[in-house]
């Protein structure tokens, strides 16, 4: 019987870099047992945030969370060719290059999220099949994917259609 929680990460290997001169802590987990990414899987998923205690003690952090490994490479692609934002703090690292996945056309699917998948030892899992245009350039406070339909296994999303950085507002003519 499976359950519709998911689970962020199991922690096998947590790295903080508590270098006092750096204004950003790095945290690095891996989920438990990786396994190799199906295609144009989500590899990880990058957070970036402020962390506040609430006792006077706070920083920036960035938290990379590692999903599965790109074919037998031992750590994630690294370079802005393999990296989509989702929204301003939330980016993902994908095992190929951006530039070799299509754009997105019309009103069509980007994305599926798989549940219990058969194929990636029932676990769960995201594909991207197209580049949204706020995948390239984030617009403050969108995401740049929205729900489309959920089925009984997968989460279809489709982009989301905001208003471009570099698009003129009608209200200002």
């Amino acid at each position: 019987m499976s359950f519709p929680i998911i689970v962020v990460c199991s922690v096998i290997l947590a790295r903080i870099n508590a270098d006092a001169n750096l204004e950003v802590k790095e945290v690095y987990f891996e989920k438990e047992n990786l396994q190799d990414c199906p295609q144009r899987a989500v590899a990880a998923d990058i957070f970036e945030f402020r962390r506040d205690f609430y006792n006077g003690t706070a920083w920036d952090e960035r938290r990379t969370v590692v999903n599965c490994r790109c074919s037998d490479e031992e750590t994630i692609p690294v370079g802005e060719q393999y990296v989509i934002s989702q929204s301003q703090k939330h980016q993902e690292v994908l095992c190929s290059s951006v530039f070799v996945i299509p754009d997105c056309e019309g009103d069509g699917l980007a994305r599926i999220i798989h549940y219990d998948a058969p194929e990636f030892d029932n676990r769960n899992y995201e594909e991207i099949l197209c580049i949204c245009p706020l995948h390239r350039e984030m617009v403050p406070g969108q995401r740049a994917t929205t729900l489309a339909h959920k089925g009984y296994q997968n989460h279809y999303y489709k982009c989301k259609q905001g208003r471009m950085p570099w698009a003129r507002s009608a209200r200002r003519r």
